[in-house]
């Protein structure tokens, strides 16, 4: 072989090593191991300055090119990390991790936004959430008869499958008084101080039997407290025979201690009269006076204590204690006259 061919074929050697490509991976993650898709990895030729190569990383955060030998200069912009950027020396297939810092800067926080439901189902009871009614109400009373499918009359009772009155409770307690005075109450708290409403529609045995027609639970918010609250009634009415009644209840809550005394009074004296007249005869009549009076008058006295020891266990005790006489007078006189003779 000549020394020109020698030459030749060594030269041509030289430039296939040259030009040989050579695979680079780039794997892209970020401080805490995991991968950053999405960005851009820019590959710049520092000895051809107009030679690039661009590409997005994909979901595992992997980035392949093919290059020749030569120094290389690699750029990753992805969002919300800082750039990076570090010259390369290419002469053989390589397979890089590359590992991006957060920018503290780019990435202050993220607020993730939703509207509560209404109403949510949980096990036997639906939940009610006050807020979207509690906006334009004026008291807690108000809150509760904005309520999807509660009817609450003009007495204060409240009504939710069944023409019986349901049971009204607070804080997961029956309340001995009555609607009306839980009402009132109502009415003395802010729209805001209820948390949420628990609508019980068939309780279950262990509920008390009481909450025939459904029990209502009214959760108040943990900074509310109920306090002393009370009712004072009085009244008569006044015919041939008079009525009366009178009582007062009090009741007190503070937190997982609750009380309550209730007395009432009442006084009648009604009566029942009945006229008849029968024809017994072609000449004879049966005439018949009836009246029944029934006076009498009873006493109430209910009182009763309850403490909250945790979640699920409360002590307490509960006495009623009641008075009623009555007595029944009853007139019946019969007469029987002659019509042609009026005897």
């Amino acid at each position: 072989m000549g020394k020109h061919a020698f030459l030749a074929i060594s030269f041509l050697i030289f430039r296939s090593l040259l030009c040989a490509q050579n695979t680079v991976s780039i794997r892209l993650k970020d401080v805490d191991g995991q991968p950053v898709s999405g960005a851009m990895v820019t590959l710049l030729s520092l000895s051809e300055k107009t030679r690039s190569w661009k590409k997005v990383s994909d979901s595992v955060g992997s980035v392949f090119f093919s290059v020749t030998p030569g120094t290389y200069r690699l750029r990753v912009e992805a969002y919300s990390f800082e750039k990076w950027d570090q010259e390369w020396m290419v002469s053989r297939n390589m397979d890089t991790l590359v590992t991006l810092v957060r920018d503290a800067k780019m990435m202050k926080g993220v607020v993730v936004t939703a509207r509560k439901p209404l109403m949510r189902q949980e096990d036997d009871k639906t939940i009610v959430d006050p807020e979207p009614v509690a906006l334009g109400s004026t008291h807690a009373f108000e809150v509760l008869e904005k309520i999807p499918g509660l009817f609450i009359d003009q007495d204060g009772n409240v009504y939710l499958n069944s023409t019986s009155p349901s049971a009204v409770w607070i804080n997961g307690r029956e309340q001995r008084m009555s609607n009306s005075d839980i009402a009132t109450l109502l009415k003395s708290l802010p729209p805001g101080a209820i948390d949420r409403v628990e609508l019980v529609r068939t309780p279950s045995a262990r509920y008390d039997a009481s909450g025939v027609g459904g029990i209502v639970n009214i959760i108040l918010k943990k900074n509310v407290r109920i306090g002393l609250t009370g009712s004072v009634n009085a009244g008569f009415n006044q015919g041939q025979y008079g009525n009366q009644f009178g009582g007062f209840n009090i009741n007190h809550s503070d937190g997982g201690r609750s009380s309550y005394l209730n007395v009432n009074f009442n006084g009648r004296n009604s009566f029942d009269q009945i006229n008849t007249s029968r024809q017994i005869g072609a000449d004879s009549l049966l005439q018949q006076f009836s009246r029944t009076l029934t006076p009498g008058s009873g006493m109430y006295i209910g009182a009763g204590m309850n403490r909250e020891i945790n979640s699920k266990l409360s002590v307490g005790f509960d006495s009623r204690f009641s008075i009623n006489r009555s007595q029944s007078e009853n007139q019946n006189p019969t007469d029987i006259f002659r019509k042609s003779s009026n005897q």
